[in-house]
Formats: C-alpha cells, structure tokens, sequence
C-alpha cells in the first residue's frame, strides 16, 4: 500500500511531495519545502561532525604503546601532534626512540589506542621534523581516527588553541629506578 506522499506524487505530477503546492519543474517540492529540507540537512551534518568532542578520549600514561594492529599512517610535522596532544613519551629501542601518546576512550577502561613514530637515533627532535603517525590500537578504531583527525587539524587550521605551544622539545620518559 502507498502512503499518501507517495500516491500524491503519483497522482499529482509537478505538485510538492510534502505540502501539495505547485512545485518548480522538475523538481519534487516547493521552494518552501525545499529551503526547509536543505536547512535540516545542514542541521544532521553539524550533528555529524560533533560525533567527537574533545573529551571523548583521554591520555594515559606509563602504559606500553599498542604497535601491532596498525589501522592508519600520518605524515605530518611532530610540532602538530605535540601542539594537540601534549609532550610524547619516549621509549629507546636499540637504534631508534619510539615517540607515542596513549588514549583510552572516557568512561571506559576497554580499548587502548595509540599514535606512535620512530625518530632514528641522534635525530634532532624538533617541531619541524616530519614524522610518520601510525595510529593503532583497539578493535573498533574508526571513531579514535577520526577524533585524532579533528583535533589535528582544528589545531593546525587555528579552529582550537594549541593546548601545548613547544611540546615537541619535551618527552615523558619512565623515572630512573631508586
């Protein structure tokens, strides 16, 4: 069975879909009704894209970082993901130091993402070094992804203040034992 939009729009060629008012031709509603339409559009994106909020994970430090289930790589300046995420933690392997931020999603203690990169030994780290992100972690990544695709780049555009100006000097690394 046909709902009434559908039998009206069947019925009454060139009619709006949803008031019955002469729609322009070619089109299946009024401008009214079209205006009203694209404004609700607008509407549902802007819901869309608030999905993440900057609160939706949080920094946690002392853990191991997660490298084995690589799920997207950045290349981008280390000043970038230091300006929005705060200093890296510094893990010295054997020819290399592995720079990595730790999160976990807010409210939860399931799943541990981490950003991560290798800066070769004796590398200079500076605001300005390119670095390749690798951003692994947890089973259902995607939201993880695109909230540390939002902050970077509102941080980078100058939509959000850089929480920490000059980080990328810095590094947390674990206390000598006593």
């Amino acid at each position: 069975m046909k709902s009434k939009k559908q039998r009206q729009s069947v019925e009454m060629p060139g009619r709006c879909i949803e008031c019955s008012k002469p729609a322009e031709h070619g089109l299946s509603r009024c401008p009214d009704c079209t205006r009203k339409h694209q404004e609700h559009q607008v509407d549902r994106s802007m819901n869309r894209q608030r999905e993440t909020h900057p609160h939706d994970f949080i920094r946690v430090l002392g853990n191991e970082p997660c490298v084995r289930t690589v799920r997207m790589h950045i290349v981008e300046q280390l000043g970038c993901f230091s300006e929005a995420f705060g200093p890296a933690e510094r893990l010295s392997l054997k020819n290399s130091n592995l720079l990595f931020w730790n999160f976990a999603p807010a409210g939860s203690n399931n799943g541990a993402f981490s950003l991560s990169c290798r800066i070769p030994n004796g590398a200079k780290t500076h605001g300005r070094l390119v670095v390749e992100v690798h951003l692994a972690g947890g089973p259902s990544a995607k939201r993880f992804t695109t909230w540390t695709l939002d902050r970077v780049g509102a941080v980078n555009n100058g939509d959000e203040s850089p929480a920490f100006l000059g980080a990328e000097r810095f590094a947390i690394t674990p206390a000598a034992a006593v």
